[in-house]
């Protein structure tokens, strides 16, 4: 909702260059806060710092598709805790 309305201001740009651009930093918050999510429930802090930073990576180099494949395989993981 937030995206739509500040894309509407033109705030993201008009032109398809500057949405890219603007794509390509959304891409890199939105997979990089998942990672963060997902390994914060799962596991210790080291694990957690690792997989914000290779989901960031990621992201810079190839896009959200390949950002959010970290916060995935951490999905399929045991928690710290011994739980599911």
């Amino acid at each position: 909702m937030v995206i739509v309305l500040l894309g509407a201001t033109g705030i993201f740009g008009t032109t398809f260059e500057e949405g890219m651009q603007a794509g390509q930093v959304l891409a890199i918050i939105y997979s990089a806060s998942l990672g963060f999510l997902v390994a914060y429930k799962k596991s210790d802090t080291r694990t957690t710092i690792a997989v914000l930073s290779i989901s960031a990576i990621a992201a810079y180099a190839l896009g959200l598709l390949l950002g959010v494949i970290p916060a995935a395989y951490m999905t399929t993981r045991p928690s710290a805790d011994g739980g599911a």
